[in-house]
C-alpha cells in the first residue's frame, strides 16, 4: 500500500463559481507587464497575516504597505495600485509619507498609463523610452528565438 493515501473531495456547488478577475487585480496585470517590458525590480508586497496548509500563522507586510516594491533606476519606489474609484486607507496614507520623508518615491496609480507618466515625471521620458525600446527588443529576440528553436 502506497504510504500516501489521496481521497476525493467534491467541489461545493452551493458556491458560485467566481468568473473573471476584479477591476484592481487586471490593473496589476497590465501593470505586471509594462514593468517587466522596461525591466525594472518588481516585487509584490503580501500585507496582513494568513495561516499556512500546516496551520503555522504567517504574518506578511504591515497594513497600509505599497502593493509593489520597486528598483527603478537605482531608485526604490513604491507603487499602490487601485481600481478606477480606489481610494487610499489612512495606513496607506501614512505609509506613503513615510516613504516620501525618507527620500523615496510613493505612486499612486489607477492604470498602467498612470503608472508610465508617474515614472516619466521621475525618471524623465528618454529613460523611460530608452527602457521601453530595450524591453521591446528584448521581447522580439525572445520570440525569434523560440521560433528557431
Amino acid at each position: 500500500m502506497d504510504e500516501y493515501q489521496f481521497t476525493h473531495v467534491p467541489l461545493n456547488r452551493d458556491t458560485p463559481k467566481r468568473t473573471g478577475k476584479t477591476p484592481e487585480a487586471k490593473i496589476t496585470a497590465e501593470c505586471d507587464r509594462y514593468l517587466k517590458l522596461i525591466g525594472v525590480l518588481n516585487i509584490r508586497a503580501n500585507a496582513g497575516a494568513w495561516q499556512d496548509d500546516a496551520g503555522h500563522m504567517i504574518q506578511g507586510a504591515k497594513a497600509g504597505t505599497s502593493d509593489k516594491i520597486l528598483c527603478v533606476a537605482g531608485r526604490f519606489v513604491a507603487l499602490e495600485l487601485k481600481a478606477a474609484k480606489g481610494v487610499q486607507s489612512e495606513a496607506q496614507k501614512a505609509f506613503q509619507a513615510r516613504v516620501t520623508a525618507l527620500g523615496g518615491l510613493y505612486i499612486l496609480a489607477h492604470s498602467k498609463d498612470e503608472l508610465r507618466a508617474a515614472l516619466v515625471a521621475a525618471f524623465g521620458e528618454q529613460t523611460i523610452c530608452d527602457r521601453e525600446t530595450l524591453g521591446r527588443a528584448r521581447e522580439k529576440a525572445l520570440r525569434t528565438a523560440k521560433r528557431n528553436f
